[in-house]
């Protein structure tokens, strides 16, 4: 079996078993958002492997297909407020999806049916080490907060 298909299964599977996963994932985005990382090429098309929360670090683990890797421009960016950030180069085994011609399927020998035969892809896997400051504190990252003293400043300029 796919090791990076396993990994999902075994993170959606937590996902479920958490709640507090999801939590901790929606404020990763959030932190990774007012950080700008969507107007940087092909971040958005992430999908999301892994996550591990450590101590003092929670990782996240991003997989990019190999044409489209994310632009390692935020990766800067991502430094300066302490986060590792790691690329790599991978390789993804998924089963062909359309299968076109004969060649492409075999015959199981336990089960006797016909399956798709796998193919090997190249993948980006990006691993982001981000300090658990940024996602515990709920004031510093406040989409709400940072929105309401921007306008604050907007209404001193006018008085």
């Amino acid at each position: 079996m796919n090791l990076y298909i396993l990994q999902q299964y075994k993170f959606i599977k937590q996902l479920f078993q958490h709640d507090d996963l999801v939590d901790v994932l929606i404020a990763i985005e959030d932190f990774l958002d007012i950080l700008g990382m969507y107007s940087f090429e092909n971040w958005e098309k992430g999908q999301v492997v892994g996550s591990e929360i450590k101590k003092y670090y929670t990782i996240l683990t991003l997989k990019y297909p190999y044409d489209d890797m994310p632009n390692p421009k935020f990766k800067k960016i991502l430094e300066k407020y302490k986060c590792i950030v790691n690329f790599r180069e991978a390789d993804d085994y998924l089963p062909i999806d359309n299968p076109k011609e004969t060649d492409d399927t075999y015959i199981d020998k336990e089960t006797g049916l016909r399956k798709n035969k796998i193919k090997k892809e190249k993948i980006w896997l990006v691993e982001i080490m981000i300090p658990r400051k940024y996602i515990e504190n709920e004031t510093l990252y406040d989409l709400d907060a940072i929105q309401e003293f921007l306008d604050e400043d907007k209404e001193e300029e006018n008085e």
